[in-house]
């Protein structure tokens, strides 16, 4: 029992840190660490097994970050089948919203049109270029972080 809590703190250290590491100086990206920094605080600050939650957290980031070098490798860009994706229309759409409207969320249908089915998720993206405008901008990884901190959140 304790040989196996060593080995799940030890990995969750290393894969942590390989994960910062990742973000700031492979991806150069300030708001992305910051934004995983803050969610795994905030899974600590939770009352139930830290320790699981922590570990699980960064295991998933880690395979994030695994999809994440395959899609570049496999298709020459970040999103799952190249730019055929729905991840890439939302980011297109929360850019239009964000760079006419700002945050103001009573003109989002004017931005994406009443017919589109998830006006919230493209809020939330516009919320997270809004958090890396005060670093060093928007990044994909952010989604992707938050993503997999309300997965873990559950």
């Amino acid at each position: 029992m304790y040989r196996t809590n060593l080995i799940r703190r030890f990995l969750t250290y290393v894969i942590g840190v390989y994960c910062l590491f990742y973000f700031s100086f492979c991806q150069e990206s300030l708001s992305a660490a910051l934004l995983f920094l803050g969610c795994g605080v905030f899974l600590i600050c939770r009352k139930w097994n830290k320790e699981m939650a922590l570990f699980h957290y960064v295991l998933c980031m880690w395979i994030v970050i695994a999809f994440h070098e395959y899609n570049i490798w496999a298709y020459g860009n970040y999103y799952y089948q190249g730019a055929f994706s729905d991840d890439c229309v939302y980011e297109q759409n929360s850019l239009s919203f964000y760079e006419d409207y700002g945050l103001n969320f009573f003109y989002i249908y004017h931005s994406i049109g009443f017919a589109h089915n998830s006006a919230g998720y493209v809020y939330v993206l516009a919320l997270l270029r809004w958090f890396g405008s005060w670093g060093d901008g928007y990044h994909v990884y952010l989604p992707k972080i938050l993503n997999v901190f309300v997965l873990q959140w559950i």
